[in-house]
């Protein structure tokens, strides 16, 4: 056989190639992870400083890990936060990770805490050009009672309303060099809804969520201890 014909046969079939541009299409293009942080401040007062925790976190994984791309929106509004993140399933885990370990987390008076209210897997895109944080003015926006019956049309509408029509007017504001002004947008959730899904019983917290899905466990089944499989079990 041809010696320049056998080597190109080779290069044609390379499993490695092969796997090469699976990992680079879905890397890139697709199979993205949205997560939805509802939380509340210990006071209004700590909007700056709860952004900027969130901003370094986000920053941190972008550099230090080549080619992760993190877009999303985060938005305080009075002592309320909501905080959609969209990226890597690996490099979301650690974003979570790592403020689940954060003193605004774990200390005795936390300065902030919530829930995990909504994600999702393995999306064939990403809406955010970018990452960008705002300050809006208090809404007060009614919501219907939130039970284990209404909460996942609830948080699906508010996911909906937020990457369909929101994501349009943040991402014309980045490509146009615009500052984000979202005062105007009545669609958004009032201050108390987002409390109302940071106080609720019905999700995860960061800290339970990062401990279902990115800690590691410890299978043994000769063992009566099986870590942390009892307590996620009894979550549900």
């Amino acid at each position: 056989m041809d010696e320049s014909k056998d080597n190109v046969l080779v290069n044609e079939i390379s499993l490695g190639a092969h796997l090469d541009a699976v990992v680079s299409k879905y890397t890139s293009e697709g199979g993205v992870s949205t997560v939805l942080f509802a939380g509340k401040l210990r006071s209004e007062g700590d909007s700056n400083s709860v952004i900027s925790v969130h901003k370094s976190i986000i920053d941190d994984e972008i550099n230090n890990n080549e080619g992760v791309v993190i877009t999303g929106l985060l938005i305080t509004q009075g002592n309320s936060i909501l905080h959609l993140l969209e990226g890597p399933s690996y490099s979301i885990l650690r974003i979570l990770s790592s403020l689940s370990r954060h003193e605004h987390f774990s200390s005795e008076n936390p300065i902030q805490s919530g829930k995990i209210i909504y994600n999702a897997e393995d999306r064939p895109r990403r809406y955010f050009h970018s990452w960008h944080s705002t300050i809006i003015a208090e809404k007060k926006v009614s919501m219907d009672e939130l039970n284990s019956e209404s909460s996942k049309d609830i948080v699906h509408d508010m996911v909906t309303n937020i990457l369909e029509n929101i994501t349009k007017y943040v991402n014309d504001c980045y490509d146009n060099g615009e500052p984000i002004n979202l005062n105007s947008f009545d669609s958004l959730p009032g201050k108390n809804s987002v409390l109302a899904f940071a106080n609720s019983t019905l999700f995860f917290s960061i800290k339970d969520y990062v401990t279902i899905f990115a800690d590691s466990y410890s299978f043994d089944p000769d063992s009566e201890r099986i870590y942390p499989m009892a307590r996620a079990i009894g979550g549900f």
